[in-house]
């Protein structure tokens, strides 16, 4: 039987998809599951999807800067690559091929990690982060697992680059740098604890993403909102540059799913097709083009797709049986058939078929 894709992750620059028999399959550079070594040095080039080293299969995955992680489905939570967030509270692990158990971690439902602070979210819905973290006064801090004050059970968390979102039973919460009013608060001052996110009246939601410094959501009734920086039109309007209220995104019809890259946003219709907007400069709104579009547009050739992911400047997508990549691709991020950026010919700039060796 030819197993399915049953989830994807994009991290900064590497890509990982996780099979239905459990194997996370990983290409581009570190948290990929391979030695990032010169060519001449490498077993297998870093656009060849690998299987990263594992004892245990996994029925959800996640990608960070640097690092993967997967989860068991008796909710183990797994890591390996480069630590710089401190692999949940792992300090003295400077870096793992092998997917290691994150000790300490109770039985987990979500994980979202960014280049140097992570959360993690249980089953019985509480929140705990580790790595750097914003100490108010004091300043930043490196703090191993540490449980969030929460007074409501947690449904979902998100990273930025350094702000963090928890979608909770009694609203959206969000804490960090807020210098583009990514925490949705009505002001641009930074925040060290969570605090709630001004959404509108009566307005429920369903999911979030979060960018560098911007984010999306999607309500119960399939609408999304953004806000944050719009800085090359990443909320999907010309102005302002940007928000610090969640504004509401024009799209065709209802959306089932988003991801937020650096500046970048997809969003996922109920039709099965692709929408992409903001940020362009390696091509990763998947037009054929370099130019940044404030409109959300359909990606040309993406049908009947279940699931997107958003890394730094590249992004996946995926059906059933079918993976595509497009955007950046300097550390090989888009798979054995992702062209070179520099090739004029073949830029990378629209979606590439990554074919899994399975």
């Amino acid at each position: 039987m030819i197993p399915t894709i049953l989830h994807i992750a994009a991290g900064r620059d590497h890509s990982l998809a996780l099979l239905s028999h459990g194997e996370v399959w990983g290409w581009g550079a570190e948290g990929s599951g391979r030695v990032v070594l010169p060519e001449i040095c490498s077993v297998a080039p870093p656009s060849t999807p690998i299987v990263v080293p594992a004892i245990r299969s996994f029925t959800r995955i996640a990608a960070g800067y640097g690092t993967g992680y997967g989860i068991t489905d008796d909710h183990i939570a797994y890591g390996w690559g480069a630590n710089r967030a401190g692999l949940a509270g792992q300090p003295h692990v400077l870096a793992t091929l092998q997917a290691e158990a994150l000790a300490g971690l109770p039985p987990v439902a979500q994980l979202a990690v960014s280049e140097f602070y992570g959360l993690a979210l249980t089953l019985d819905g509480q929140v705990l982060e580790w790595g750097l973290s914003r100490g108010g006064p004091a300043g930043v801090r490196n703090q191993g697992l540490t449980p969030l004050e929460l007074a409501a059970a947690a449904r979902q968390v998100a990273v930025g680059r350094g702000h963090a979102l928890v979608l909770t039973d009694a609203g959206l919460l969000a804490w960090g740098a807020n210098g583009a009013g990514q925490l949705g608060a009505g002001h641009l001052v930074d925040q060290p604890r969570p605090i709630t996110v001004q959404l509108p009246p009566k307005l429920e939601i369903r999911s979030v993403a979060a960018g560098a410094s911007h984010n999306l959501a999607i309500d119960t009734g399939g609408r999304i909102w953004a806000w944050g920086s719009n800085q090359y039109g990443q909320l999907g309007r010309s102005e302002p540059r940007y928000s610090t209220r969640p504004l509401a995104v024009e799209l065709d019809e209802p959306v089932v799913d988003v991801a937020a890259g650096m500046f970048f946003s997809l969003a996922l219709g109920a039709s099965g097709r692709v929408y992409s907007w903001g940020w362009n400069a390696k091509g990763q709104l998947g037009r054929g083009t370099q130019r940044h579009d404030l409109r959300p547009t359909v990606i040309p050739g993406l049908e009947g797709i279940a699931r997107i992911a958003a890394g730094q400047a590249h992004a996946l997508a995926a059906s059933a049986h079918a993976l595509f990549a497009w955007g950046d691709n300097e550390a090989s991020q888009l798979g054995p058939n992702g062209p070179a950026n520099r090739d004029p010919e073949n830029p990378g700039w629209s979606p590439t078929p990554v074919s899994l060796p399975v």
